[in-house]
């Protein structure tokens, strides 16, 4: 193998299983059931909970997608989430998270949440909601290091 001296960047997914619900202050949850990273990491059954406030009444069970540029072993800890939803039977939302670690490197992500979910802004008169909080990702159950 020739190396090229090329160092791809760090990029990290993961998919799971999401729930949310809210009336002017909100509470989510759920679970990275399955991760990687460009680095080789793997991982599965990464909870989360979070939690802040919200301009809509919702409810909604979702699939959860995230991408972000820090390798699988910065992801646990607590984060800064800012996004909404549209909530027409089905439901789309997505997150902008940001976090910092203890070394003081930031990273970001970007959380996408289609599923099924019911809710109401009364300041927009649309079934649209606006949050921002905070969040706090727990170890994974098992990790496969590279």
């Amino acid at each position: 193998m020739i190396e090229t001296g090329v160092k791809l960047p760090t990029v990290s997914i993961g998919g799971g299983a999401h729930g949310s619900l809210g009336m002017g202050i909100y509470s989510d949850f759920g679970s990275y059931i399955v991760a990687g990273d460009t680095t080789g990491d793997l991982q599965i059954l990464q909870p989360y909970v979070g939690g802040g406030g919200t301009s809509g009444i919702f409810a909604e069970i979702t699939g959860v997608f995230f991408i972000s540029n820090a390798p699988l072993e910065k992801w646990p800890g607590w984060s800064i989430n800012v996004g909404g939803s549209v909530e027409v039977l089905g439901s789309i939302g997505i997150d902008a998270v940001l976090w910092k670690d203890e070394q003081g490197h930031h990273y970001f992500g970007l959380q996408i949440t289609p599923g099924i979910g019911f809710g109401f802004s009364p300041e927009f008169g649309l079934p649209v909601e606006f949050h921002g909080g905070v969040s706090y990702i727990i170890p994974p159950l098992w990790r496969l290091k590279r």
